[in-house]
């Protein structure tokens, strides 16, 4: 593994996967590729008892992976807050240098959230009703959670709206569809948190 521009660098020399359970075989880093398998030289790499429809084997490939991680902080004004942060996601993947591969962005604390969706002034107010109704913030009383803190509605609106967010990218794009983007949200703000952004691709 090495470092170029404090992005991580791992070479993958040779690699399988098998396709059933999804999960890497071996020693080496996998990376799945599509190319005929009658090709290869089984016995060679000492597959030939791997030799399956389910398993895809590519010997010659040496690629660049690279993995970039930065934290995002916010500090809301206000108790709770729907924040677009995809211009601060496509920064990232325009300092990570990545083509393809993808983006994982998840919020580090408890009662904030990570989410995809319009950026549509009405469907906010719709959601920040619709999640009071569902976890209201008062009475605090009601809540066995709140012994010498008040937040324990937040804790579940982020139960509701989720913690992370994958995104695919696409010639150093985010590969989002129509409408989609990237939001922050806060349950209990007036203090200072993180959002972690993490690329892995080539």
């Amino acid at each position: 593994m090495g470092s170029l521009n404090g992005t991580s660098i791992f070479r993958m020399p040779f690699f399988y996967v098998d396709l059933t359970s999804w999960a890497f075989t071996g020693q080496q880093k996998a990376h799945v590729v599509t190319d005929s398998i009658s090709s290869l030289d089984a016995e060679r790499l000492k597959l030939s008892s791997c030799i399956l429809n389910r398993t895809i084997i590519h010997p010659n490939v040496e690629e660049a992976m690279k993995s970039y991680r930065k934290e995002l902080f916010f500090q809301v004004p206000t108790r709770r807050a729907f924040i677009n942060i995809t211009p601060q996601v496509e920064e990232c993947l325009r300092e990570s240098g990545i083509k393809e591969g993808f983006v994982l962005c998840n919020a580090m604390h408890i009662t904030a959230s990570v989410f995809i969706n319009d950026d549509e002034p009405g469907l906010h107010h719709d959601y920040e009703v619709w999640l009071e109704k569902l976890a209201p913030h008062a009475p605090v009383s009601q809540y066995k959670h709140n012994v010498g803190e008040d937040n324990a509605d937040a804790h579940m609106k982020r139960q509701v709206m989720g913690r992370e967010v994958v995104v695919a990218v696409t010639k150093g794009k985010l590969d989002f569809g129509t409408w989609e983007q990237i939001f922050y949200g806060e349950f209990d703000g007036r203090r200072k948190k993180r959002v972690l952004v993490k690329i892995i691709g080539e």
